[in-house]
């Protein structure tokens, strides 16, 4: 059968189950980054509602967009437990990224936590900027997140199955294991397969997600932002506000205004 890459159709329930610190961080530099007057910002790729939801309950009006009908359900079971002035400010849409349509134009347009990496080919991304620049207003913000690849990326970057992280819910044990399973260094793209445990008592069941990302270094990220109408004006090395430095940065972050014709 073939893999549905990136989509987290059986474990989307799970995906908000992550401890790492930068899961936490990238709530924080959202919420400072867009100005307390905004009130229209558009996410894409917002899952769970794991970012989407914190910003609303600061007051930004928000709309969200996703094609994973799993992790949009997730979002919505935890929405449903908000009050209704967070429900009344926020607006879902299960589109593609690369074509989807909204009647609005929005002051902020993020795409966050590597998730503009599942597109791996030229026509995707080049579909996926053209229908970002229709939805901006004309001194609108673009901010785009990417992981930075401070170290050559080769056949190196292969791993067996490692243990990532370990959680409980209730009387259930999850652990989510993750493996690096091939890497095509000639069009960049890394496969990555999950495993989810899930113990509870004497019975232990496994769930399966495959994801496929293709990578870039800075350069050829900025590369591409030019290319495709937009001027960079910020570059962050992390979601403190850090400036981008090639060799030390972990996350690559950049806020783009759209090009002047």
């Amino acid at each position: 059968m073939k893999n549905l890459f990136n989509l987290y159709t059986t474990t989307a329930h799970y995906y908000d189950f992550d401890d790492r610190e930068k899961v936490k961080d990238d709530i924080a530099f959202y919420n400072k980054l867009f100005q307390p007057n905004t009130n229209s910002i558009l996410e894409l790729c917002c899952g769970t509602g794991r970012i989407t939801i914190p910003l609303a309950k600061h007051g930004y009006k928000i709309d969200g967009v996703d094609l994973s009908e799993s992790m949009l359900s997730v979002f919505k079971s935890k929405l449903n437990k908000e009050t209704d002035a967070v429900k009344s400010i926020i607006t879902l849409y299960q589109q593609n990224i690369i074509n989807f349509k909204t009647t609005k134009k929005y002051e902020f347009v993020f795409i966050p936590f590597s998730s503009f990496q599942a597109l791996t080919t030229k026509e995707e991304i080049s579909l996926f900027f053209a229908c970002v620049k229709k939805h901006m207003k004309k001194d609108a913000r673009f901010i785009i997140h990417v992981f930075n690849p401070y170290k050559k990326m080769d056949k190196n970057w292969k791993y067996a199955e490692k243990l990532d992280t370990e959680l409980k819910e209730g009387n259930k044990i999850i652990k989510r294991y993750s493996c690096g399973k091939d890497i095509d260094t000639e069009n960049q793209i890394i496969y990555t397969d999950l495993r989810y445990e899930i113990t509870e008592g004497k019975l232990t069941e496994n769930y399966y997600e495959f994801l496929k990302l293709k990578y870039y270094s800075p350069q050829q990220l900025f590369e591409l932002l030019n290319n495709n109408g937009f001027e960079i004006i910020n570059k962050y090395g992390y979601y403190d506000f850090s400036p981008f430095n090639e060799t030390t940065s972990s996350e690559i972050i950049v806020s783009c205004k759209l090009a002047l014709v």
